[in-house]
């Protein structure tokens, strides 16, 4: 799964949202510290468009932690899986962009019109690797790919529970947490 993080500065809702005003982005001086070679190691490769995209939010928001941005991405992450098996519409709201939360939406209501109850278990996140990572006008954009073990057991009415079992390599979703 791909997931587009931003945080806003001013929100209390950790990892959702990225975002500075332009006013409030440093010029970057001569006078600026070299950034260490390793500073994105684990976070994206090394060299990536990624890399150099951290590099430039990080050259207008000193305070910007690409590890701690991960952090909160994998926790939201998790939190989207839980709220999409219960069918919690109102997290998902706040959580996605329109485009995508409608999607999720219509799959819950699907689930509803059937009958079906869903039971979802995340085994584990393998990976939240930095996809692509920009520095905007008004706003930074940061891509994270999530590699995950996933365990899904829906119940037709009436039936036990059929088990799936989902890995995230090569099958990606994109999911784009709004502002």
């Amino acid at each position: 799964m791909i997931a587009r993080v931003r945080r806003s500065a001013a929100s209390s809702r950790p990892a959702r949202l990225w975002r500075r005003s332009v006013a409030g982005r440093r010029a970057i001086s001569s006078a600026a510290k070299p950034l260490p070679a390793d500073r994105w190691n684990g976070v994206a490769e090394t060299g990536s468009k990624a890399w150099a995209g951290l590099d430039a939010i990080a050259a207008t928001d000193a305070a910007f932690s690409g590890p701690a941005f991960v952090e909160g991405a994998r926790k939201a992450y998790e939190i989207i899986v839980s709220a999409f098996a219960k069918g919690d519409r109102d997290t998902l709201g706040r959580l996605l962009s329109a485009d995508v939360f409608d999607g999720f939406a219509a799959e819950i209501s699907g689930r509803e019109a059937r009958g079906e109850s869903v039971e979802s278990a995340l085994v584990s996140i393998d990976s939240a690797v930095v996809d692509d990572a920009r520095a905007l006008p008004q706003s930074n954009s940061v891509t994270v790919r999530f590699t995950s073990k996933l365990i899904t057991a829906a119940q037709p009415p009436g039936r036990g529970y059929r088990r799936q079992s989902q890995s995230g390599g090569e099958d990606r979703r994109f999911v784009d947490f709004r502002a």
